[in-house]
């Protein structure tokens, strides 16, 4: 199972999404709200993922679909990435600045793949 980084506690709900949606292997540690970590845009929990799993700033990305998650990656100073299929439109995503916008998640692993991620 998955455990947050500095402490013991699981993360059952976001565990049982990520399985519900096949997606779970993907994923070498998984963070929810209930982590204790401060709120984004605080950049603490992306931090102490970084620590944990011996990740530069340079090797890691910060995906999200709203304009607190392209502060969040920006604090964390690690490359953003906006989906737009979530709660804010493109237009409004592409104005935060994100390092790389798509429309969706196909688009995402299209991304994936032409970067080797």
């Amino acid at each position: 199972s998955r455990y947050c980084p500095g402490g013991s506690a699981q993360m059952p709900f976001s565990r049982q999404l990520l399985e519900a949606l096949g997606v779970d292997g993907y994923f070498a540690d998984v963070i929810g709200g209930e982590a204790g970590f401060p709120k984004k845009p605080d950049p603490a929990a992306v931090a102490a993922l970084m620590e944990r799993h011996q990740a530069a700033p340079a090797d890691t990305l910060f995906i999200g679909d709203s304009p607190l998650d392209v502060e969040t990656g920006r604090r964390a100073g690690v490359t953003t990435v906006a989906v737009a299929h979530g709660f804010t439109d493109a237009g409004e995503l592409a104005g935060t600045g994100p390092d790389l916008l798509v429309r969706d998640l196909s688009g995402l692993l299209d991304l994936a793949r032409q970067g080797g991620w």
